[in-house]
């Protein structure tokens, strides 16, 4: 059973939850739980795990272009004044 060190850090990704970088005992049986049944369980998991790391670096990145767009544009109150 020869696990490589990018499984081993995929599979702590996997069970920290929280993201928090500990790995709680909770999450632990959890994890486990959910990892159960082979290959599909954690092929299912890793594609849970990256679906959500994109989620959070979309939804980062729209804030940010947001954020810029609303500098560059302006806020819309100076051509009400003109």
């Amino acid at each position: 059973f020869g696990l490589s060190t990018d499984d081993v850090w995929t599979l702590f990704k996997l069970l920290d939850m929280n993201t928090d970088s500990v790995i709680s005992l909770d999450e632990l049986v959890n994890g486990c739980l959910r990892l159960k049944g082979g290959a599909k369980g954690l092929d299912m998991a890793k594609l849970s795990y990256e679906h959500k790391w994109l989620d959070r670096r979309l939804t980062q990145f729209m804030q940010q272009t947001d954020d810029r767009l609303t500098v560059l544009l302006g806020d819309g109150e100076d051509e009400d004044e003109e």
